[in-house]
């Protein structure tokens, strides 16, 4: 699953399994539940009015796989704000409102979410900003272990596998479960089949 040190809560659910509530770790690599959900969670802490959108939600484009891609903005009186889209579950910038009453955007990415998606930042790909998974970081040969079996995952940097491979979770168009900008909260969610890129 992805994993990632932001401002939000990020956990997962064994989905169709006993114990449904339970939280699971999300760095295990090749955790074998099929079907496992990840949702992200905003909370209303962050974000305030934003100058570049005229409303909380935004059309952007359509994936390739047919969803409609939306830019989302959250935001408190306290001088933050937050946009994030459903490609990927991108961050696409934080800021933070500054005594002179200017703003301090601290998350690299783009102003645009057309460059997220351009051939030019995809052949030097640094995944700004995304949620990565299933699995973060590389894994050697693209090969892994579960309960004695080598499983074989796809490969994407040479001869390994690294962010969850060829079209990994910050690829993907995530479900908007809801949105509530009153509440200032977000719920995507992704759910990885069996199989997909290798992952059981």
């Amino acid at each position: 699953m992805a994993s990632h040190g932001r401002h939000y809560s990020q956990y997962a659910y064994r989905s169709g399994l006993p114990g449904r509530d339970k939280k699971i770790d999300l760095l295990r690599p090749c955790e074998n539940d099929p079907g496992i959900l990840s949702i992200i969670q905003l909370s209303s802490a962050i974000c305030n009015t934003f100058k570049y959108m005229n409303s909380n939600q935004q059309y952007c484009f359509t994936h390739l796989g047919g969803e409609d891609i939306y830019l989302f903005a959250l935001h408190n009186t306290k001088g933050y704000e937050v946009c994030i889209t459903n490609y990927g579950a991108i961050i696409m910038s934080m800021k933070l409102r500054k005594a002179n009453d200017t703003f301090n955007d601290i998350v690299l990415g783009f102003d645009k979410m057309e460059d997220y998606v351009s051939p030019q930042y995809l052949q030097q790909y640094i995944w700004m900003g995304c949620a990565v998974g299933r699995y973060a970081n590389r894994v050697k040969d693209g090969t892994c272990v579960i309960d004695g079996q080598k499983i074989q995952l796809s490969k994407n940097l040479g001869n390994d596998q690294i962010h969850g491979g060829v079209t990994g979770f910050d690829k993907k168009a995530w479900k908007v479960v809801s949105f509530d900008p009153i509440k200032n909260e977000l719920h995507l969610n992704y759910t990885s089949p069996d199989g997909e890129e290798g992952f059981p």
